[in-house]
């Protein structure tokens, strides 16, 4: 009985739980929704830079998580549907689609997860009046940084099947 007592008295804030270290963050529900359009290379270095931005350490944890993802979803498309790497064909066509598609969707729910140590820190930021940032430019930074990471990632995946 009296080690359920010490549980109850035990305090349930952590340091991170402060409101200090706020540097005009990203509101997390949005970064998993931007997920779909930047893909996961993008939306892993968004994950990144918000954690600071939300006074946490560890943002590139997030980010590696996220690359792992894109890695996985390039490749695997890469050597498994036909067509890929071909030049003007509606297979790779269908094949870029299915790459850029597969891997956005594959992401979105796995930003959701990690995006739940951001989203209870940005309640705080928003309780203690934080002014939040923009999303537009790092946004359209983010989808450039996916689009080369992707074509890189898949031209030598495509390379190494060739040979």
């Amino acid at each position: 009985m009296p080690r359920a007592l010490d549980e109850l008295l035990r305090p349930s804030l952590t340091d991170d739980d402060d409101a200090t270290g706020f540097h005009e963050p990203w509101d997390p529900s949005t970064l998993g929704w931007i997920m779909l359009l930047v893909g996961p290379f993008g939306g892993g270095w968004l994950m990144m830079r918000n954690q600071s931005r939300l006074g946490l350490a560890g943002g590139w944890k997030h980010l590696l998580a996220m690359a792992a993802v894109g890695v996985a979803v390039v490749t695997t498309v890469a050597l498994l549907v036909p067509g890929f790497g071909e030049k003007s064909t509606e297979d790779a066509r269908n094949a870029r689609s299915i790459v850029r598609y597969a891997g956005n969707v594959v992401a979105l729910p796995l930003a959701w997860v990690l995006l739940a140590e951001q989203r209870r820190r940005y309640r705080i930021a928003q309780k203690n009046d934080v002014p939040t940032g923009k999303l537009y430019g790092p946004g359209v930074a983010a989808f450039v940084v996916n689009l080369i990471i992707a074509f890189a990632l898949a031209a030598t995946v495509v390379a190494i099947k060739r040979t």
